[in-house]
């Protein structure tokens, strides 16, 4: 009894210290692998390797949520900047978020090309002329398409460390919560691995998969940003009702 009553104590205090729950760490690690492994098996099957594939495609549904997830969490993010400029927080603190969401809803408006695969307008003459896909999008002109990995692996690392700035108490307001560390480290593992291959490739099926996982890759992104976000604002408006 003694015994369960301090492993109690210590998760607590685990809790207390990293400001997060082992329920939504359980359930944000078992969500984790349960969508990579399925989607794994799903590409890896010959049964399911084409709809998994066609799920994966552009302007499909995982492209789709890829979207709604990024407009959600910058919504979510530029209300959280209002409530710190109200509140009159630090500069620092509300600029962050303030960039942090708009950033997001660049991102979100990227994937669906600005509204061009909802409305089908036609794509403006300067964009057509520089963009790889003739798209009204920025992460498809010359030099940048293709690349994207890059910065994928740089979210990944960039979340990797803002996990370990809760350490400094300058930067607890904005530091990820250590639950999202298997996420920014397999988002930059799986780049990693993925501008690897555009060096040396390892085999044409595996080369296939690395490619197929990047839409996913980018939802989980998505996903980790307004998990991470959504958390910071719900934490503060908690600090705030005990204060």
């Amino acid at each position: 009894m003694r015994e369960s009553s301090r492993l109690n104590t210590n998760a607590n205090n685990l809790e207390k210290s990293f400001n997060f729950d082992l329920t939504s760490a359980s359930t944000n690690l078992y969500f984790l692998i349960g969508i990579f492994a399925i989607t794994t098996i799903g590409i890896g099957l010959p049964f399911t390797r084409e709809a998994t594939i066609w799920i994966l495609d552009e302007n499909k549904l995982v492209e789709v949520l890829t979207f709604i997830f990024c407009l959600i969490a910058g919504g979510i993010g530029l209300y959280f900047s209002y409530q710190l400029v109200k509140n009159r927080e630090s500069f620092f603190m509300t600029g962050f978020y303030f960039l942090f969401s708009m950033g997001f809803i660049f991102i979100g408006m990227e994937e669906v090309s600005w509204g061009q695969q909802f409305l089908g307008f036609e794509t403006p003459e300067s964009f057509r002329e520089m963009n790889e896909q003739g798209e009204t999008t920025l992460h498809n002109i010359k030099g940048l398409s293709g690349n994207s990995e890059y910065l994928r692996l740089f979210y990944g690392i960039c979340g990797a460390i803002g996990v370990f700035l809760f350490s400094y108490k300058h930067f607890r307001k904005v530091a990820a919560p250590i639950f999202l560390l298997p996420w920014f480290i397999l988002i930059a593992l799986h780049s990693k691995v993925d501008i690897f291959n555009d060096i040396v490739p390892i085999h044409k099926n595996f080369d296939a998969y690395v490619s197929e996982m990047a839409e996913l890759v980018e939802m989980l992104i998505a996903c980790s940003a307004l998990i991470y976000v959504y958390f910071k604002f719900k934490n503060y408006r908690q600090e705030e009702r005990e204060n």
